[in-house]
């Protein structure tokens, strides 16, 4: 197992090598903006050959692990063409280096003169460093996830590619929803085992953090920036969703990269190519990213015609023609299977529009998540009642620093922020010319909130609180020393609070992370947890019965498909549908089901449960529905 982390790690570095080089010949400026490129272009080298792999069905760990290595050393290979190899590596070193300082270097900035956002800077560093430690050494637990996000992950690994096989309704979010951000989550997983599954959001979040600082270092001063990119992560839609597979980190992540480099004052072609690597990963993520990604690359386009088109008009076009190609090539596989397959490029969403003369259908409307705008108002304006925060975070989802401080300035400062834009269309003052780069950042995300599914809800939103910190943060730096130091403080502390009052936050206490650390990797894959997981019986026989390519069948019944496979995904979850007892019973016979899964009350159970002789209750599967597994007798 150990060599499967090692080889991991191998690879990891490979691609981190390869996307850091590539970073440094991008001669950026500043360490945030290099780490933030060098970390976008990584993700792409791991996730554009799982991609290629998966839709092509050789979504194998040998041609994984050599196609990553042959791309990542391609990559490398590049970037030290038309460059002296010694002086370069050494450029490469240094850079390294510089980018490993970047937290030292910031609490020791935060010390001169002592500021709170030192204490916002613990409470991001330490969230991340904890929800990394808490990750290795916990199972997952969180709904969505076990649902259909590491089911993703699970058939992919099981059938080697993307291809659909027969499948209950409930799971048409595996085989027809964008996959981007789930095969960062593969990649973790595809050589070892389970352990390192919910990493992503939390290897994810110094880029959200960064990428965010980059921008709100145009605007305000080192310190100030620092501190309301903390009071961002701490945001509870944000931070509590490290230590789960939810995806809305990651993919925000992509969304706050993508708004940095579109709207980088100086914007270069080579800035300009990384955006697109940017908006292609942004399109791949979710059906959300359908509303975000238009806005960002209209910016994208307008900024590459307007500074490069009359003296670079070939270079410009093809630039945008290479952006479309790479969104092309990302979207394209999910969207049109799924128009060929449900005429609906994203079902199971339903989508109808009168208006638009649109039906597609599907099983889940859009509708349903909605409410009214006075009642999400409502809501954040209301005092906080602990103990109703998790994963998924829906009460106060975005915080208290967000509704009480950042939003207020935001509204303050907005206007004038308009105002001296408009000045700036006759006047050459650098402060009017960055109040032009804000709208760019500001207006293109603000346009995608009445098209928000679900605006009360933080998670799909990340990127509205990112605009409004940054149209605070904007206004403050106008304000008196005294009023912006005060209001960035109220915020880190309101928000540092709001870590304290979550609860279960991110689902484990202090003492039980020192249990935990104790037990060996079997007692922890099969630790009782109390969401969602397999209690600690099942879980054991679930280890130490189910082995390569041993079946175990579910039905239209059970809501966390992800939980039947073995923490090294080696087994194999076959669909058996329910139509009789005796029939069921036959079908499970074929398919050679060492196990089978239904829920008490269903035909499926009894069929299983008045057969004795052939099988035997094994125990819960889950707590949700009582979900329950059945073993074939020998």
């Amino acid at each position: 197992m150990w060599l499967g982390f090692l080889e991991l790690t191998c690879l990891s570095a490979l691609a981190i090598a390869a996307g850091l080089a590539i970073a440094v010949r991008m001669r950026w400026e500043g360490r945030a903006e290099l780490y933030v490129g060098a970390s976008i272009l990584a993700h792409a080298l791991v996730t554009a050959p799982t991609l290629a792999l998966g839709w092509f069905g050789v979504l194998y760990q040998s041609t994984l692990a050599i196609t990553s290595a042959v791309v990542s050393l391609t990559a490398l290979g590049g970037a030290f063409v038309g460059t002296k190899p010694g002086d370069f590596a050494r450029e490469l070193g240094r850079a390294a280096l510089g980018l490993v300082r970047v937290p030292f270097d910031a609490f020791a900035l935060a010390l001169r003169p002592p500021s709170l956002t030192l204490i916002g800077l613990a409470a991001a560093g330490g969230a991340i460093l904890w929800t990394a430690w808490a990750t290795y050494l916990t199972p997952s637990s969180s709904w969505d996830g076990l649902w259909y996000h590491e089911s993703i992950v699970g058939f992919s690994l099981q059938n080697h590619g993307f291809h659909f096989v027969d499948f209950p309704e409930m799971l048409t979010y595996v085989y027809s929803f964008p996959r981007v951000c789930e095969m960062l989550n593969l990649w973790f997983v595809a050589f070892a085992d389970r352990r390192l599954v919910e990493l992503p959001n939390t290897v994810m979040s110094p880029t959200l953090l960064l990428a965010l600082y980059g921008i709100l270092r145009r605007y305000c001063d080192r310190t100030s920036a620092m501190g309301w990119s903390t009071v961002f992560l701490l945001v509870p839609a944000v931070v509590l969703q490290m230590r789960s597979t939810y995806i809305d980190l990651h993919v925000a992540s992509l969304v706050v990269a993508a708004m940095y480099f579109t709207t980088r004052p100086r914007y270069r072609l080579r800035d300009a190519m990384v955006t697109g690597i940017c908006l292609a990963l942004l399109i791949g993520t979710k059906f959300h990213a359908l509303i975000w990604t238009p806005f960002l690359a209209c910016v994208h386009v307008v900024r590459i015609l307007v500074h490069h088109c009359k003296t670079r008009p070939l270079a410009a076009w093809g630039t945008i023609g290479a952006t479309t190609v790479l969104i092309g090539l990302v979207a394209a596989p999910v969207h049109v299977r799924n128009w060929l397959r449900y005429h609906n490029p994203v079902y199971p969403v339903a989508v109808d529009s009168e208006r638009l003369k649109i039906h597609w259908p599907g099983y889940q409307h859009v509708d349903d998540i909605q409410r009214p705008f006075a009642e999400t108002l409502e809501e954040n304006y209301t005092a906080h009642i602990p103990g109703k925060d998790f994963f998924d975070t829906k009460v106060h989802s975005y915080g208290l620093a967000i509704p009480w401080i950042a939003l207020p300035a935001a509204f303050l400062a907005f206007p004038l922020a308009v105002l001296k834009a408009a000045r700036a269309r006759w006047s050459k003052q650098g402060d009017d010319a960055r109040a032009v780069n804000l709208l760019l950042v500001i207006v293109p995300a603000l346009a995608t909130a009445p098209l928000s599914p679900a605006l009360w809800l933080g998670r799909y939103n990340i990127h509205l609180a990112a605009a409004v910190i940054v149209m605070a943060a904007w206004g403050f730096s106008h304000a008196s020393r005294r009023l912006a130091e005060g209001a960035l403080g109220a915020a880190i502390m309101v928000s540092v609070m709001m870590l304290w009052w979550v609860d279960p936050g991110w689902g484990i206490s202090f003492s039980q992370v020192k249990q935990l650390a104790k037990m060996s990797t079997e007692a922890r894959a099969a630790y009782e947890w109390p969401m969602y997981a397999v209690p600690t019986r099942t879980a054991l026989a679930r280890e130490s019965e189910l082995r390569d390519g041993d079946v175990i069948a579910y039905t239209d019944t059970g809501p966390f498909p992800s939980l039947l496979w073995n923490d090294r995904f080696s087994n194999r979850l076959v669909y058996v549908h329910f139509d009789g007892a005796e029939t069921f019973r036959r079908k499970l016979s074929q398919v050679a089901a060492r196990w089978a899964v239904a829920v008490p009350g269903s035909g499926e159970f009894a069929a299983l449960h008045d057969a004795p002789a052939e099988w035997e209750e094994v125990g819960i599967m889950t707590t949700t529905n009582s979900w329950t597994a059945f073993r074939r007798r020998r």
